[in-house]
């Protein structure tokens, strides 16, 4: 008996990596739902929200705290995890205040990141 796929939500405004975190997750058994910006994600989150989200910060309509947010507003224990090119300090203190469970820096750690979504989700 195989046990449930994990739904993941992949928020990434660049095709080539939304695209590639896609391949990485389905390969380890996710079910990958994706989305370019952050407008586009509450639309889908209404039918069903994901066991885990990854979301960059920096996107058109909506970044990654603001989305953060919103989801908190829904879900208080859905894992929330942070990616950015832009890592500061300040940012990863703010993420961790409004309930992200981590920030990742890119370049992305594939391994890392596969293994932190997995482990609670």
């Amino acid at each position: 008996m195989s046990e449930k796929q994990k739904l993941i939500a992949i928020i990434e405004d660049d095709d080539v990596l939304r695209r590639g975190l896609r391949v990485v997750f389905t390969k380890h058994k996710f079910e990958v739902t994706t989305f370019s910006d952050g407008k586009t994600v509450f639309e889908n989150f209404l039918s069903k929200m994901p066991d885990v989200i990854l979301c960059d910060y920096k996107l058109p309509k909506k970044n990654g705290i603001e989305i953060l947010k919103e989801v908190r507003k829904s879900s208080q224990t859905t894992p929330f995890f942070l990616m950015t090119g832009y890592y500061q300090d300040e940012l990863a203190l703010q993420a961790k205040n409004e309930g992200a469970n981590d920030i990742f820096e890119k370049p992305l750690n594939m391994e890392k990141l596969v293994e932190a979504c997995s482990n609670i989700a």
